[in-house]
Order: structure tokens, then C-alpha cells, then sequence
């Protein structure tokens, strides 16, 4: 993937701010630590994990990890889907990412986003 691409979608790292009280906090954290070491499929586990429970900083990348096909089975539609969740709830950079997007119908037909 070209690195233009991925500087157009912003996503949380490592040394940012989390709430850790908030449910999912912890697997956030951990997702964090292993998409730092580029260790995609365990970032994954655990962003997934941390959005189901309602994090918006984990919904925020996991949904990045998709639009950028960093996971198994990246699809649009999930992408969408998270920047979504995370957006409804106030998170800033997935409002931002989902301005970054736009989706056409020949994109999701061949699984991939225009950003």
C-alpha cells in the first residue's frame, strides 16, 4: 500500500491517552503494543475485543486496520461499520476518517476503498 494512503487515516498508538476504566481500556491498550510491532492478527484479537465491549478508541482502529486490509477478510462494509460505532460516539478521529472515505459501489464490489 502506498504510505500516502495510510497518513489520510488517523488511528490511536501506543502513547496516547486512554480511559482505562472504561470497558475496554485494557484490550486497547494491548492491541496497541502489538500493532506497534506489526503484529497485525493479535492487534486485531484484541481491538475486536475491546470494540465489542464499546471502546471507540478500539472501534477507531480496528476499523483503520480494515480500511488499510492490515486483517484477515478487511472488507469495507466492517470498516464502515466501525468508523461508525466510534463516531456515534464522539470519537474525533473516526469522524475524521470517515470524511477521509469515500465508497463507490465498484469498490465494495472488489472489497477495497477509495481514500
Amino acid at each position: 500500500m502506498h504510505p500516502f494512503y495510510s497518513q489520510m487515516l488517523s488511528s490511536y498508538n501506543v502513547n496516547d491517552e486512554v480511559n482505562m476504566q472504561h470497558a475496554g481500556g485494557h484490550e486497547f491498550k494491548i492491541a496497541c503494543r502489538y500493532e506497534y510491532q506489526q503484529s497485525y492478527v493479535r492487534a486485531q484479537f484484541w481491538y475486536q475485543t475491546g470494540a465489542k465491549k464499546g471502546h471507540s478508541q478500539a472501534q477507531n482502529n480496528l476499523a483503520v486496520m480494515y480500511a488499510l486490509g492490515r486483517v484477515e477478510h478487511a472488507a469495507p462494509v466492517n470498516a464502515l461499520a466501525w468508523f461508525l460505532k466510534a463516531a456515534e460516539q464522539g470519537d474525533a478521529k473516526a469522524e475524521s476518517n470517515l470524511n477521509c472515505l469515500q465508497i463507490s459501489n465498484e469498490a465494495l464490489g472488489k472489497q477495497g476503498f477509495v481514500i
